[in-house]
């Protein structure tokens, strides 16, 4: 697993937090909608955000791979065929890594702001917490 700058708090913060805030996150930060980035299309455009979600669920939260998969209508080892895309491109291209740390550090501050409790129930919508903190 790529080690972030921050691992505990960046746990801590996604796996407080719902799949679908992740999944909003990502698709904010990247400029998709939900329903391209939960698609079966096989774009660029969306499968790269696809596989950041289901990288920062897996990598930072104690969900399971059939638990994930489930969320996306995959199959298990597209989690992790996602988590081994992602570390790598990752710790080939900085730009890779710069954008996945920026994704986490979105839901690190949402998790900070609205803390725990409510970041497990949902708080508040993506769109909102996500243009406080770029």
């Amino acid at each position: 697993m790529h080690k972030t700058t921050d691992d505990a708090r960046q746990f801590q913060a996604v796996s407080n937090t719902s799949m679908h805030d992740v999944v909003g996150t990502v698709c904010l930060y990247y400029h998709v909608r939900i329903s391209d980035l939960m698609s079966k299309s096989r774009l660029r455009e969306y499968t790269w955000p696809r596989q950041v979600a289901m990288y920062i669920i897996y990598a930072y939260s104690h969900r399971s791979r059939l638990e994930i998969a489930r969320h996306f209508e995959r199959d298990p080892s597209s989690v992790s065929a996602a988590f081994d895309a992602v570390t790598y491109r990752m710790e080939i291209d900085p730009a890779y890594y710069a954008g996945v740390e920026q994704v986490l550090e979105i839901l690190r501050r949402y998790h900070d702001k609205c803390g725990a409790n409510r970041a497990k129930i949902g708080g508040a919508p993506p769109k909102v917490f996500a243009a406080r903190f770029n």
